[in-house]
């Protein structure tokens, strides 16, 4: 229940209920307040007991109290749910990377057959690795990819496995591509074979030309130039920028390109002008 989120309303961390007072303590709070129950229940009883002609005994309980922990980090959080019901509930370890998913991938994974004889790129989280040894001695991997609607199993096989067996853990969240191709030996059927795989907090910079910041040009005010303008000035680094002003017609405007206006493509810097209504941001990819 605590895994799953349904003690959340009590307004504790979940970790607090696995841990413990002190390194010498032998009980989490949950076992603590099982104790705390039951000795309540018997103290109830036996002053029931007494007003039979018995006497009951007063049994001082305290409490007991939530150790003072932080929370789970997020991929722990997660994976707690998905352990006990299947599914992640209060988010998804692709939640932080989701501009780079709408952005950089063409599928899901669930889609992949709409790919047939195309190039692929997808991006999820590592859930399982198996790694084996083939008849002829050759070591290959099996790993499991989860993206936003479902999983997929990847085959690496010998200079593939070695290339890119450092990045085959559990929990890694990675950007794959390569091509969905008919099988050796049996055209019928279907197979994804990988041209490259790469942790997907390297991609956001590394494939990004320049931004683009639209807007309509009856749209612009003055606070909304400041806010932008504040925006840049927190977020200086090394990508171009673009403007595009357009009078309705989202094809047709003017495009004012900047090189002294170099910002850091960061998670932060999005999320910040994503909050401006009036505006509208997309990169602009290198390939």
């Amino acid at each position: 229940l605590v895994n799953a989120g349904a003690l959340d309303e009590f307004g504790h961390f979940r970790k607090r209920y696995f841990a413990k007072l002190s390194t010498t303590d032998t009980e989490n709070i949950i076992e603590k307040a099982i104790k705390y129950g039951k000795r309540i229940q018997q103290e109830e009883n036996s002053a029931q007991q007494s007003l039979f002609g018995g006497e009951g005994a007063t049994i001082d309980l305290p409490e007991p109290k939530f150790p003072l922990v932080d929370e789970f980090k997020l991929i722990e959080k997660l994976n707690r749910e998905r352990d006990v019901v299947g599914v992640f509930i209060s988010g998804h370890p692709l939640d932080k990377f989701k501009l780079e998913y709408e952005q950089f991938t063409n599928t899901s994974v669930v889609a992949i057959d709409s790919k047939k004889d195309g190039e692929v790129k997808i991006a999820g989280i590592v859930s399982s690795v198996q790694e084996r040894v083939s008849k002829k001695g050759d070591r290959f991997a099996i790993f499991t990819i989860e993206d936003f609607e479902g999983s997929m199993d990847i085959f690496l096989f010998k200079e593939d496995y070695e290339k890119y067996r450092y990045l085959l853990n559990e929990n890694e969240l990675l950007y794959i591509e390569g091509k969905y191709e008919p099988r050796w030996r049996d055209a019928d059927q279907y197979q994804f074979n990988v041209s490259n795989i790469q942790r997907l907090d390297t991609i956001l910079k590394q494939f990004t030309n320049y931004l683009q910041v639209s807007m309509s040009y009856e749209k612009i005010r003055d606070e909304i130039i400041d806010d932008i303008i504040s925006i840049f000035k927190n977020n200086e680094g090394d990508t171009p920028t673009q403007f595009f002003i357009s009078n309705g017609n989202p094809k047709k405007g003017l495009k004012l390109f900047s090189r002294t206006k170099m910002v850091n493509l960061n998670k932060q810097f999005i999320d910040e002008l994503n909050k401006l209504p009036e505006i509208q941001i997309q990169l602009l990819k290198k390939r």
